[in-house]
């Protein structure tokens, strides 16, 4: 008569994707840096474009028009750092930003990622969707190169999650689907399941009340495939504390929980109005 609930931690939304596509060190000639961040010039065209501040030795290539010596207008803009393939953004620049719609392929933990949707000076910024090459993906709203707003992920492994992000964590109302088919509806705070919810497992039990910590802690109600119904308090994912119990044949009963298991008296109640009692102890019924 024990019933644990299981809550495992949230599924990572999204690796940091900032786009950091047109940086290089500020010891190059032709650079203006400013707070990080630095002019780079296409060598053969003398165009500049704008970005965060990268690491190593990067060259970039504009196909597009230039005003004022900065990349402005459609174009395609490879870049290459260390000898190797960074990335590639096709879409408007504006003053050497990408501005508006576009696309860019880029080099994150030894894969390259793909993005397609809004830039606001030269950071995803919007509405936009990413694809990993596993297929896993993600679709919702952008601020500062992060997933932030209202968000649909996919992961390769079937894992889902729908609903509101902050600082690239769930946060807010959300819907979550595990790879076991564990599925939660509720509240979210900094990437765990906070406050109220609804959580459905794969056994068919199902959990209505409130969470902390990623589980279910406070008063709560377990509905058990069997039938069983708690109604009370919960610590930790476990009834715990004075409860109520519902049995599949209308008995009531009532009594204190201990870390998932009745403990002393459990008085019920029969539909009929008559009453019996039970007797536990260290997780066992004993006789009385």
């Amino acid at each position: 008569m024990k019933w644990k609930i299981y809550a495992p931690i949230l599924l990572i939304l999204a690796t940091p994707i900032g786009m950091q596509i047109y940086a290089q060190e500020a010891a190059q000639s032709g650079q203006v840096v400013n707070s990080g961040a630095s002019w780079l010039k296409d060598p053969i065209s003398n165009c500049a474009v704008w970005g965060a501040d990268l690491k190593g030795d990067n060259l970039v290539s504009w196909s597009g028009d230039c005003h004022d010596r900065k990349a402005s207008g459609s174009g395609t803009l490879t870049w290459i750092r260390n000898g190797k393939l960074a990335g590639r953004y096709s879409g408007p620049m504006l003053d050497g930003k990408a501005q508006g719609l576009g696309t860019i392929d880029f080099w994150l933990d030894n894969q390259y990622v793909h993005y397609e949707g809004n830039f606001a000076n030269s950071k995803l910024d919007g509405w936009g969707s990413v694809r990993w090459p596993d297929g896993s993906h993600l679709e919702g709203e952008f601020k500062d190169d992060a997933p932030s707003g209202f968000v649909q992920y996919t992961a390769a492994n079937g894992s889902s999650y729908t609903g509101e992000v902050k600082n690239e964590a769930a946060d807010g109302l959300g819907h979550q689907i595990l790879s076991d088919k564990e599925e939660y509806y509720g509240q979210f705070r900094q990437g765990k399941r906070e406050g109220e919810g609804v959580l459905l497992l794969p056994n068919g039990d199902i959990y209505t009340g409130n969470f902390r910590n990623d589980q279910p802690n406070g008063t709560g109600k377990l509905q058990t495939a069997s039938g069983i119904v708690y109604e009370g308090p919960f610590v930790n994912g476990l009834p715990d504390g004075q409860g109520k119990v519902l049995t599949p044949e209308g008995d009531t009963g009532h009594g204190q929980f201990v870390s998932g298991y009745p403990e002393g008296k459990l008085a019920f109640t029969r539909k009929d109005g008559s009453t019996f009692d039970q007797f536990w102890q260290n997780g066992k019924q004993v006789a009385r």
